[in-house]
């Protein structure tokens, strides 16, 4: 009868709403046994929510549905789309306080997902990954004679978890824009997916509404870093990926290659 009579923004209110009041009943109560009750009834009560919208017989509701994946038809967040593209081309980093109000609903949505790493997260509390010595990145050698593979396919990131697809799009822009570089991005390219796997997220703007080569929903261009061993050399991969679609997308979409200087080619050497 409810979710007959409710629209999925209201459903999906709703649930934020009961998530949010038990995750706070785990948070005050979950460490104190003698508490144990409140928070079984709190999820409890979610539970009674969920089922009494739930559809079509399947055990996953409506609402785990819409907050997972029908948000591609949320007018609401399309609209923010539109205004996070309407900062332009600019990094994070660079955010006035009006930037950073139009881009709440992505700041939330990015903190949620990579917790510090965030890029809102380093650009309000400070740049901790600058100077992070703990986690270096890992150097990829890259033998000369492996072909590239242009096949569809999904590589999921070890720094970010992003899950990101690889299409023929990614060989056609960087080689492209290769010039003087190309035997070099063959060679990226042809280890695009360990390259890839191994990158560390380090800066992010915003996604340029001008170009005609984004997708429709594009939001954010992601910045990821990888060292690189080529012929006894090293050198830095710059691993452009676009985020879009309302349900957070990932696609590869520019492969780069950044000279280093002589003072780090010693630290890899």
């Amino acid at each position: 009868m409810f979710a007959q009579k409710s629209t999925k923004e209201d459903i999906n209110f709703i649930a934020r709403f009961f998530r949010r009041f038990v995750d706070a009943i785990k948070k005050v109560f979950g460490g104190n046994k003698k508490y144990q009750q409140y928070v079984y009834d709190a999820e409890k009560l979610l539970g009674v929510f969920e089922r009494a919208v739930k559809v079509d017989g399947n055990k996953k509701s409506s609402v785990t549905k819409t907050r997972n994946a029908v948000l591609g038809n949320n007018s609401i967040m399309q609209k923010a789309i539109k205004a996070l593209r309407s900062i332009g081309p600019k990094s994070i980093n660079k955010f006035t306080s009006d930037d950073i109000k139009i881009a709440e609903p992505f700041a939330r949505r990015m903190f949620k997902e990579l917790g510090v790493k965030s890029p809102f997260f380093r650009a309000w509390f400070g740049d901790w990954r600058v100077n992070d010595i703990k986690n270096p990145a890992f150097t990829t050698d890259i033998p000369q004679n492996r072909k590239y593979n242009v096949k569809n396919r999904f590589v999921k990131n070890d720094d970010t978890k992003f899950n990101i697809q690889i299409t023929d799009d990614l060989f056609e822009d960087s080689l492209h824009y290769a010039n003087k570089d190309k035997q070099y991005i063959e060679r990226l390219l042809s280890n695009i997916d360990t390259v890839l796997e191994r990158a560390i997220l380090l800066d992010t703007a915003v996604s340029d509404a001008n170009k005609a080569n984004k997708k429709g929903s594009s939001q954010f261009m992601h910045y990821l870093y990888s060292v690189v061993e080529y012929q006894g050399a090293p050198f830095l991969a710059k691993i452009t990926v676009e985020e879009y679609d309302t349900a957070g997308k990932h696609r590869a979409y520019n492969a780069q290659r950044i000279k280093m200087s002589a003072l780090s080619r010693a630290q890899y050497s």
